[in-house]
């Protein structure tokens, strides 16, 4: 009780002494000095036991998820934790919700996902529209769907189709027959998230994107209801000097370059859309060949011959990205995922020797970029960037400078630049540490 009063007392200086107060100047220089030096003490002591409880909190996370996987907690358990209102009636559906979402984020925070909240998906005006299309704003706070919001009033916009594009594409209103395809892979088209289950509201048979409000509802300008799958690839080689030897970043490791391509003015790489029943693999390969050697442009025999090469050199990748994609497009009830695989030249030999599309007045269609700080990449691309460069142990220099890498394995956590929920777990994990120490 004592230490916790002169730790009190030490704050309270400390605070007067930051905002000029007079009292401050009126104690002893020995008295100063020992605030300070007790306030630093004691703020050592409280980054530790930040640490100690984070760490604490992420094994306790997978305990948790193995008693889950082991103990397989019946209806009734899960039912009681799932009526909130206590009045007995929880039906199936919930209760498997409520599983799902609970494995869900045990398994984000036992391996130290980021839980980002999306920033792009916001964006004010609809890309592509005329007249412009604004969504409604909705602050962070705001943004999960757990959040109650009774005024929340989104925009309502679904792009009208016509010919080809209408008949491939979902019908701008669900019945019930399509409800049930949800959360499925029916049909030939992959309707499931890499996030988990989502929810499917029972109103509008509208499914509710994961990362909740965006400020806008319907189908915007996508294909399908619910997840819109894609695939993106990411080829890389190591950046070299005028005599061939590895460039070396400020920690000593080497220096990635990535083939990127222009995309609504800013960088991005390579890819699209995932044709149904079309083979991931099958949709890079077609994706990186149109965007980045144009072979849209080539004459037949010239893409023939193309597509073998890039065949060719397609062969082992790391699967460096599975998830959303934080993109101006989605939706409250649409939204891009995509499938990100890194194709790595090693030693330039491969994918180096490709010409890279340059055609006509778009003389910066495609190009080599060097991995740095200061590129400014489309939607989430940067953060799969730097999942190539944690993967393929390569300097990183775009993460960002108040954020470092997590103690145990080196995963990069997601910097000021987009709003990251993380950043808010660990502030109340911090401020739950402050209330235990006091």
């Amino acid at each position: 009780m004592f230490l916790s009063y002169i730790y009190d007392h030490c704050c309270t200086t400390k605070r007067a002494r930051i905002a000029g107060d007079p009292k401050f100047h009126k104690m002893t220089k020995i008295e100063r000095m020992c605030c300070d030096e007790y306030i630093e003490h004691k703020d050592e002591e409280l980054e530790t036991y930040v640490k100690d409880t984070l760490k604490d909190l992420k094994q306790s996370m997978k305990e948790l998820k193995t008693m889950l996987d082991n103990s397989n907690l019946g209806a009734a358990g899960m039912a009681a934790i799932a009526d909130t209102d206590g009045d007995g009636e929880v039906d199936e559906g919930e209760v498997n919700n409520l599983r799902q979402a609970l494995t869900a984020a045990i398994q984000q925070v036992s391996i130290g996902a980021p839980i980002e909240i999306h920033v792009d998906s916001r964006t004010s005006v609809y890309p592509d529209t005329d007249p412009k299309v604004e969504r409604a704003s909705v602050p962070d706070e705001k943004v999960p769907w757990t959040v109650s919001w009774a005024e929340y009033k989104p925009v309502e916009y679904t792009k009208k189709r016509s010919g080809d594009r209408s008949r491939h594409a979902d019908c701008n209103k669900i019945d019930s027959k399509q409800a049930k395809t949800f959360n499925k892979n029916t049909g030939g088209i992959d309707r499931r998230s890499h996030l988990g289950i989502y929810d499917v509201d029972k109103e509008t048979n509208r499914p509710r994107n994961p990362r909740g409000r965006t400020g806008i509802s319907g189908k915007g300008a996508l294909k399908r209801w619910g997840p819109n799958h894609q695939g993106d690839v990411v080829v890389t080689r190591w950046q070299t000097d005028e005599d061939g030897k590895h460039v070396l970043g400020a920690d000593g490791r080497k220096v990635l370059e990535f083939v990127a391509i222009k995309k609504h003015e800013q960088w991005a790489i390579p890819g699209g859309r995932l044709v149904e029943g079309e083979k991931l693999v099958d949709t890079l390969e077609r994706e990186f060949s149109e965007e980045a050697l144009g072979s849209l442009e080539m004459s037949e025999e010239d893409r023939k011959e193309c597509m073998k090469q890039v065949e060719r050199h397609f062969g082992l990748g790391i699967d460096v990205y599975k998830g959303y994609v934080d993109d101006p497009h989605n939706t409250d009830n649409a939204w891009y995922e995509t499938n990100a695989i890194n194709y790595h030249d090693a030693d330039g030999s491969s994918f180096g020797n490709f010409p890279l599309a340059n055609i006509g007045d778009e003389p910066n269609r495609a190009r080599w970029i060097t991995v740095d700080k200061n590129i400014d990449l489309y939607a989430n691309h940067e953060w799969i960037i730097e999942r190539v460069c944690f993967h393929r142990n390569a300097f990183c220099p775009i993460v960002h400078e108040d954020v470092e890498p997590e103690a145990q394995d080196g995963r990069f956590k997601l910097g000021a630049k987009k709003s990251s929920r993380w950043a808010l777990l660990t502030k109340q994990a911090s401020d739950l540490a402050i209330t235990e120490k006091n």
